[in-house]
């Protein structure tokens, strides 16, 4: 499945496929999300589970080239946008882990490169609550 990961989401795809331009990026978002949700709706439905769909945290991009720190940065602010619209629209709660982590100091998050920390979904979880 192609996603947000470094080595073969996204931007690598759309680098391979020679269409690295927004337009084609947010289409393609749209509808790996809207694929997703549909398929969490429906496995939630099957085994009567309350679906709740947490975000792409920003990644600390500390081994990316500049420029794909950019379009890094865009692919994972757009997946969590249409991702947070789709969720709304579909009466799925969304958890917004981008928000916490987008900053210049996002590595205060992760137990190591990739993983975030247990206190992260804690607060996230708060915020739905309030």
């Amino acid at each position: 499945e192609i996603d947000t990961r470094v080595e073969d989401g996204i931007l690598p795809y759309h680098k391979k496929i020679g269409k690295l331009d927004k337009e084609s990026i947010n289409s393609t978002i749209q509808n790996i999300v809207s694929n997703y949700v549909e398929f969490c709706i429906w496995e939630a439905k099957k085994k009567n589970f309350n679906l709740m769909v947490y975000g792409v945290p920003e990644d600390n991009m500390e081994q990316i080239s500049s420029e794909d720190k950019e379009w890094r940065r865009y692919i994972i602010k757009q997946f969590n946008i249409i991702l947070a619209l789709v969720t709304k629209e579909k009466g799925v709660a969304f958890l917004d882990v981008y928000k916490m982590t987008a900053s210049d100091n996002s590595s205060i998050h992760y137990i190591d490169n990739i993983h975030l920390k247990q206190k992260v979904f804690a607060e996230v979880c708060r915020e739905l609550i309030i």
